[in-house]
């Protein structure tokens, strides 16, 4: 009678079967401590020795089989995985915050941009030109919108329920902010 399994097409097919040897060699040395602690051979301080022994034996051996074989370990994964972006610093969220608010109307807009605007043009006009924003000079100065913001004589909106600034004149009036160096 022929071996149906040697045929090359018929092989793949072939059921596998798992031994698991190590897991018996396992059991049989279980059983010769157990054996061997029921004949008072050894203690129970021998026992838990021996079961020690056999435990870190058996995590070295699967280290070791998992590192020859590749496959990354539980600590390799948890590193690999990709964390979101830590969030901006409090200040930064908060100015974010505040910019946000600014856009919903022109009352929020000259509460929360005037103040900020104002100190950025004011420190960088005593520190630049050694004047204040008071000075008849500071408006040739600035730009007309960070100048509209920081005038001393820059009032209340008329209608504070107008809606804000757009994002457009939000980045152009940050982008004069940024160029005041």
């Amino acid at each position: 009678m022929s071996n149906v399994w040697a045929d090359p097409a018929l092989a793949a097919a072939r059921p596998t079967v798992r031994r698991r040897p190590r897991a018996s060699r396992l059991v049989l040395l279980a059983a010769v401590v157990w054996v061997a602690s029921l004949l008072d051979l050894l203690d129970a301080r021998g026992v838990a020795l021996v079961v020690g022994a056999l435990v870190a034996i058996g995590f070295l051996r699967l280290l070791v089989a998992r590192e020859a074989a590749g496959s990354p370990g539980p600590f390799s994964q948890a590193a690999s995985i990709a964390h979101p972006p830590d969030p901006p610093s409090g200040r930064l969220s908060e100015l974010q915050r505040l910019l946000d608010l600014a856009t919903v109307s022109a009352g929020d807009a000259h509460h929360v941009l005037r103040p900020l605007v104002a100190d950025i043009a004011g420190t960088w006009l005593e520190a630049r030109h050694g004047i204040r924003v008071d000075d008849p000079r500071a408006a040739s100065l600035l730009a007309p919108d960070v100048w509209a913001l920081a005038s001393p004589a820059a009032t209340r909106p008329a209608d504070p329920h107008l809606p804000g600034p757009t994002s457009a004149e939000l980045d152009r009036l940050i982008s004069h902010l940024e160029s005041l160096r």
